[in-house]
This record gives C-alpha cells, structure tokens and sequence, in this order.
C-alpha cells in the first residue's frame, strides 16, 4: 500500500523520567530510565496516558498559528524562524534558538502505532537503539510521544517526537494526512505539547489553477533567495546523512514515498565530473565494510552504502576512492533537509539540496556540476 509521508525534523520532546503509562519499547530490552528530575504522573495501566509533564512555562511565550495544519502553539519569545525550511507549498516550518527548537510536519499511515514505529525505529536510528514510544492524550486526541535513549546520534539535537491524531485528516497538497508531526528538543517538547490546539478547518495549500497568471508557480521554493525558474514539485523532506573525505562529501537520503534511497557524491578535486549519484546499495544483513582495508591514523574507511559507492563505483576510469580519498571523520546525520528541483520533460534538470550547516547545494545535472547556493 503507497504511504506518503511528509516529515520535518524538529521537536526534542524532554528526557524526563519515561513513566508514561502503557509504554512499547524499542529494542530488545528496557531502557533504564536516566537519571533525570522525577516527575508526577499516574499509575502505569494498559491505557492511553492523560497527562503531560511540562518544562516551566514562560509568560513570554508566544503563540505560533498554522492555519495549513490547522494547529497553534506557544513557543520561547526568543526563538525564530530558521532559513531553509520553511515551506508555503507544504506549510511546514521551523523555528528555533540557543536553548532548542520545534519542527511542525504532518505523517501518514495505516494507523498510529504504525506512525511511531515507523518514526521510532528508523534504521539510522535518529532516536537511539532503544527509543521509547509513551500513549497520551493530547487536546482529546490519541498520541505517541517518541523520547530517544541514552545513545542518541549528537547530531540529532535531542529531539524528541510528538505524533497526535487529527480529529480530521488535513489536506496537504490532495493528500489527507491524519497525523500531526511535532518534532521538538526534549526540554521543551512536553510543554508545547501541552499548548497545542486544533483548529476547526486548516486552510487548504493553494495551487495553480486557470486562470491565473500564466508566470505563477504550481509549488514554491523552499530557499529564501530562489531562482528565477519555477520547481517541478513541491520540497521533499528526508533524513539526510553525511561524510567528509579528504576531497569531497557524499550525502544520503532516504527520500520515502518519493525517489529511492539515494547516495550523492560531491568532489571538490577539480576533475570532471564534480557530481556523481547512484540509489542506494547496501541492505541490511549486507557486510558494512571490508576489513582487509585499513586506513591511516586519524582517517576512516566509509561503511554500508557510502563504503560501496567508495569501494566499487568508478567513472570514466577514475574510482570514487581515488578521487575522494580516505574519510576524514565518520558519517553522521544531519537530521530532515529539503531537496527540490526543476523538471524538463518529466526529468530533473537542476535540484537544491540541503547538507550540514544549512548549506544548500546546487546540483546541475546536465553537466554533472555542483556549486553552492
């Protein structure tokens, strides 16, 4: 069955002490609690939680309206919008500041457990090997507080997971999703959990219709200074990894209900081509990496899917490897970033994509050409 799932990284619910009623772990055995300040919260039973435990609430707060996903919130004062992931197409945003941050998205699946466990137990692990997924009530809705363990990924910004029951589908777009996403730091995420109201219509997201001027754009940019050129779809949002090498970067997405997996190769040697891509290669079960190469002190030997691209791939006689050189740091992830692209005849011609530190990458595919955007 096709699942299209629209989602964006933000919202690190609280690592507080995971006493939520009728919790399902994930993992082969319990997470021990950390050893966090203790919390008030009721008995454990089989039944949905009805409680939030919340991080103090500052009067300074403000309130956030979406009228696409049809919900408000409050937030820190002193939090604001981040560049590259707003979206008017999709409606979604994120907004963050020193102390943390919230990313609001909306999820579909066959039901909610399902949209946990697919959240939850990526194989990436965004949440940590043994995340747990707490049932609560939210605003009279059915919900699923993801709250990672111990060994979170550091470039996950301790997010923390909301997925809430709309009381009815919203429309993204001519899909109905209905499930909100709250991504948030696990330090505030309880307690804008706990501001979260439903309104009673989302407003749809606009699109072309006739009409209008011919000039407009079906989608819109995710990018703040766009080119002049209208996108051939709206932004799809991926969890995105990535490796530094002595001369280049790779990048992975995993792009789902989209394109497959894919592998990007960004060389900075000088040598044509600068840009090299390929879907994914590795599975699960798969060995990660050839033991027989040992790389010099300080560097690393890229594993799984950038291991294969490094090892195997090669173009016009020159291998990855070579061009590449060793890896200067293990892959890390760098949480859900955008990519779009302009389309001519059914194919993609040019795509702006984000990696680490927000930096948009801008792919010309006919040359197989990168530059910063």
């Amino acid at each position: 069955m096709h699942k299209h799932i629209m989602r964006i990284l933000i919202i690190a619910l609280s690592m507080l002490p995971l006493i939520a009623c009728g919790t399902l772990e994930v993992g082969i055995e319990r997470t021990p609690a950390p050893d966090y300040p203790s919390t008030v919260g009721p008995e454990p039973t089989d039944e949905p939680t009805a409680w939030l435990t919340p991080t103090p609430h500052m009067d300074t707060w403000d309130t956030y309206i979406n009228p696409v996903f049809g919900i408000s919130l409050e937030y820190p004062t002193t939090w604001q919008p981040v560049d590259g992931y707003s979206s008017p197409e999709t409606g979604e945003v994120r907004y963050a500041g020193v102390n943390g941050f919230f990313h609001i998205s909306a999820m579909g699946a066959d039901s909610l457990d399902e949209a946990a466990a697919s959240e939850a137990e990526h194989v990436l692990q965004p949440y940590g090997s043994r995340p747990i997924i707490e049932n609560l009530w939210v605003q009279n809705q059915d919900a699923r507080l993801i709250l990672p363990s111990v060994d979170q990924p550091a470039g996950m910004d301790r997010q923390a997971a909301l997925i809430v029951t709309y009381p009815s589908p919203v429309d993204l777009g001519g899909y109905a999703y209905p499930y909100f996403l709250l991504w948030a730091d696990m330090e505030h995420i309880r307690t804008i959990a706990q501001t979260l109201d439903f309104t009673e219509s989302p407003t749809a997201i606009p699109t072309t219709t006739v009409g209008e001027l011919e000039s407009a754009c079906s989608y819109g940019w995710f990018l703040s200074d766009p080119p002049s050129e209208c996108p051939g779809e709206p932004p799809q949002y991926s969890i995105t990894v990535a490796q530094r090498f002595e001369r280049g970067m790779m990048l992975w997405r995993e792009q789902p209900g989209h394109y497959d997996s894919q592998i990007y190769v960004f060389y900075s040697d000088g040598v044509w081509p600068e840009y090299d891509s390929s879907n994914e290669l590795w599975h699960p079960g798969w060995p990660e990496s050839d033991p027989s190469i040992i790389p010099p002190s300080g560097y690393y030997q890229p594993v799984r899917g950038f291991g294969i691209m490094w090892r195997e791939r090669s173009y016009s006689g020159l291998s990855v490897r070579n061009r590449l050189g060793w890896a200067i740091e293990e892959e890390f992830s760098v949480g859900e970033l955008p990519l779009q692209c302009t389309f001519e005849d059914d194919r993609p011609t040019e795509c702006y994509l984000v990696g680490p530190e927000n930096v948009v990458y801008y792919v010309f595919l006919p040359e197989n050409s990168w530059s910063t955007w």
